[in-house]
Formats: structure tokens, sequence, C-alpha cells
């Protein structure tokens, strides 16, 4: 029997599929809750990307870095051998004493030495 509100009781022979009825409007929250999730979760893997991304490129950076202080070293170390070096020959060259030949007795066989290293540390991509 049908009051003024329109509700009818269960006993009034109303099916399953009628009371069901009404839950159909529940997918739409769903599919939303859904989609925010699945949003958030691909959010999240992007910046994780990012991160990862990031870190790599910093550590790329950080080695090319160390690298390039590696070869200024080198070089600053060959220019002070190469100064000791010029400086014993001048020096020999100005006063015919072998005791100031002791410098460039010191350093020319490090220069030998050093030099083939420092060309290969320049050039790491071989």
């Amino acid at each position: 029997m049908d009051n003024e509100s329109g509700w009818m009781p269960v006993s009034s022979g109303i099916s399953t599929q009628q009371r069901a009825a009404p839950s159909a409007k529940r997918p739409h929250w769903s599919l939303r809750l859904i989609f925010m999730v699945l949003a958030s979760i691909t959010l999240l893997l992007a910046m994780s990307g990012l991160a990862t991304w990031n870190l790599r490129t910093q550590r790329i950076e950080a080695e090319w870095l160390l690298h390039t202080e590696q070869v200024r070293f080198e070089i600053s170390r060959v220019l002070q051998l190469l100064t000791d070096a010029q400086t014993g020959s001048r020096g020999f060259a100005l006063t015919g004493s072998d005791r100031v030949l002791k410098a460039y007795g010191e350093a020319a066989p490090l220069i030998g030495r050093i030099r083939p290293h420092s060309a290969a540390a320049a050039r790491p991509w071989d």
C-alpha cells in the first residue's frame, strides 16, 4: 500500500532488483575514487622516476668534477716539475755549476713518468 510519501513496505512485493536500483549510482563515486587512486599512483611513480634520474645525473656530474680536479692536480704537478727543471737548467747555464742541476736531475725523470699518465687521464672516454 502506498502512503503519501511514496514509500512502500518490503512486504508489498518489491523485487530485489528494484531495491538495488538506488545503489546503481554508487559506481560513479567508486569510479572517482579509483581514478584518484590511479592518478596518485601515477604521480608517485613519475616523481620517483624523476628523483632517480636526478640522483643519477648528480652522481655523473660529481664523477666528472672529481675527474676534472684530478686532471688539474696533475697539470699543476707537471707545471711545478717543469719549473724546477727550467730553474735548474738556467742555473747551470748561468753558473756552470753541477750543484744547481740538482733540481733538474730530480724533475726530469718525474716529468717523463707523469706525462703519459696525464694524457690518459685527460681522455677518460677512450
